[in-house]
C-alpha cells in the first residue's frame, strides 16, 4: 500500500511536469526544445514503464501501468501538437519547425 501511494504521487508529479514544461516551450516559442523533450519523453516512457510492464517486473502493476500508459500517450500528444504547431496556432508566425527561435505575436498588451 505504501508503494502504491508513492507511485501515485510520482505519477501526479510526472504528469504535471509533462504538461507544465510543454506549455512553457510552446508559450516561449522554443519548438526545437519541445520536439526534443517530447521525443525523449516517449523513449523514457517505453524504457521505464512499458517494457518493465510487459516483462512483469513491477511490484505494483496497476498503479505503474496507469503512470506509464497515460504519460506515454501524453508524450505522443506533445510530439504531435508541437510538430503541427505552425498550422494549428495562427498567432505564431511561419517558421521552420527546427528553428531555434520563433517570434510569437503576443497581441496588443496596451503599450
Amino acid at each position: 500500500m505504501f508503494w502504491t501511494i508513492i507511485a501515485f504521487l510520482l505519477a501526479i508529479f510526472y504528469w504535471f511536469f509533462h504538461i507544465r514544461l510543454f506549455t512553457m516551450y510552446v508559450r516561449y516559442g522554443i519548438p526545437l526544445g519541445a520536439v526534443i523533450f517530447s521525443t525523449f519523453t516517449v523513449v523514457v516512457d517505453i524504457l521505464f514503464f512499458i517494457r518493465p510492464l510487459i516483462m512483469g517486473t513491477f511490484m505494483d502493476g496497476e498503479t505503474l501501468f496507469g503512470m506509464g500508459f497515460i504519460s506515454f500517450l501524453l508524450g505522443l500528444w506533445q510530439f504531435a501538437v508541437v510538430t503541427d504547431a505552425p498550422k494549428d496556432i495562427p498567432k505564431w508566425k511561419k517558421g521552420k519547425i527546427f528553428s531555434e527561435t520563433w517570434e510569437v505575436d503576443m497581441g496588443n498588451d496596451g503599450f
